[in-house]
């Protein structure tokens, strides 16, 4: 566990555009923040998932081949459940939310 580092950084919408203009090949003509559901924010009738679950589903698309690759695979079915429940629990007590950041460059 110790040797798995799997660093993350999210910038804010200034950060993103000091970025594209000390590049200097794009101007940031627009720019805006939307929040988003971690699960989406949607429940289909059909659908049986809890919200954590969909969520542990949708992080487990991205990230099984990273912590495969270094845990193994015999861990990942209890690994995304557990996290599902876990997601559950900080879901029931807490609004949690995405932010997207959606920026039109037009090219200088």
């Amino acid at each position: 566990m110790d040797s798995f580092d799997a660093p993350y950084y999210a910038p804010c919408m200034e950060e993103v555009k000091k970025v594209i203009e000390n590049e200097g090949s794009f101007i940031a003509e627009e720019h805006d923040a939307y929040e988003i559901e971690w699960d989406g924010g949607m429940k289909l009738q059909s659908d049986s998932l809890s919200r954590g679950e969909r969520v542990s589903r949708t992080l487990r698309a991205v990230l099984e081949s990273m912590l495969e690759s270094h845990f193994g695979s015999h861990i990942m079915d209890e690994l995304f459940r557990r996290f599902g429940e876990h997601v559950d629990e900080h879901l029931s007590n807490t609004d949690t939310k995405y932010i997207n950041l959606v920026v039109s460059l037009v090219k200088q």
